[in-house]
């Protein structure tokens, strides 16, 4: 018996998945995301070679040592994939001395090549590929002394040989006070990509999405209550469809945006018992992924024969 999703007629918006096959990976490596075709981890953080993980939906595995000349740590902060399968990694590098810069390096599909944008004074939180092969970061501009004047929310887009293509400062973004300073709404926050657009999903559980020439197109007030204390998982499908992971203490609460309400809908996982934990990783195309101790669980649209 094939195990399905459904909801309420009323949400013409809201999806329905069933379940497609299950993929058994190892757990334990940090990050774990599934963008473009890759599931993508790391592990070692904050040593001179951390380790980047991408495994495929055939489960072929490539472990690529990542290092800086002259970094003497790398602090992954966030991994992305484009449709190619080419990799992105944004972060920090630390020299022997303690100095720190941002960075965005972009991994050829056959792991064979490999750009370094040195991208100090703005430093990535987020990376993301677009459908057009544009590389995009959301992070801050560091002011060169203590922190204190930083410039937050700046949304970047570079080539894949580093040079600069547009750069937004997002006003009045929304940010969450328990984590972030005041202003800070890119640390912790997350982009996502489909086939005609970007979106970024603030501190503050704003989901803001652009063009893909980087204007904004539309701002969405994020879900809030007091019960929900943080967010786990995300996701955004290339037919656009936007699944959050929201914690409610020891449980999860999944939920989709509804655009024509503008609102989010709660979303049960077909397998998975309601209060309970579930953790989604992201879409292979219109296929939802949700990760549990090392079993990648694929949901597709229902109907869909492929």
């Amino acid at each position: 018996m094939s195990r399905c999703l459904a909801t309420s007629a009323a949400a013409q918006e809201i999806p329905v998945f069933e379940h497609e096959r299950d993929m058994y990976v190892s757990p334990g490596q940090s990050g774990s995301i599934w963008s473009g075709p890759l599931l993508l981890r790391y592990e070692d953080t904050m040593t001179d070679s951390p380790l980047v993980e991408a495994i495929d939906r055939d489960l072929n595995r490539d472990r690529i040592p990542f290092e800086i000349p002259g970094a003497s740590k790398i602090q992954i902060l966030r991994l992305g994939a484009g449709a190619d399968g080419s990799i992105l990694v944004g972060g920090n590098a630390f020299s022997r001395d303690s100095r720190r810069a941002g960075f965005i390096a972009w991994i050829t599909p056959d792991r064979k090549g490999r750009t370094l944008i040195q991208t100090e004074p703005f430093r990535p939180q987020t990376v993301v590929m677009s459908s057009d092969g544009v590389i995009w970061a959301a992070g801050h501009l560091w002011d060169g002394v203590d922190g204190r004047h930083n410039t937050f929310n700046i949304i970047r887009r570079y080539d894949k040989t580093g040079i600069l293509l547009s750069t937004l400062n997002v006003k009045n973004a929304i940010c969450d006070p328990r984590l972030m300073g005041d202003g800070d709404a890119d640390s912790a926050s997350r982009l996502l990509a489909s086939k005609d657009r970007v979106g970024w999903l603030t501190s503050g559980y704003e989901y803001i999405e652009f063009s893909l020439d980087g204007e904004i197109r539309d701002r969405f007030a994020g879900p809030h209550g007091p019960e929900i204390t943080g967010l786990s998982g995300w996701g955004m499908s290339q037919d656009n469809q936007i699944v959050l992971d929201m914690e409610k203490g020891s449980n999860s609460y999944v939920v989709v945006l509804d655009r024509r309400t503008r609102t989010w809908i709660p979303l049960p996982i077909p397998g998975h018992k309601t209060p309970g934990w579930v953790q989604i990783i992201g879409f292979d195309g219109t296929t939802l992924i949700v990760f549990d101790q090392g079993t990648v669980e694929r949901y597709k649209p229902a109907g869909n024969t492929r």
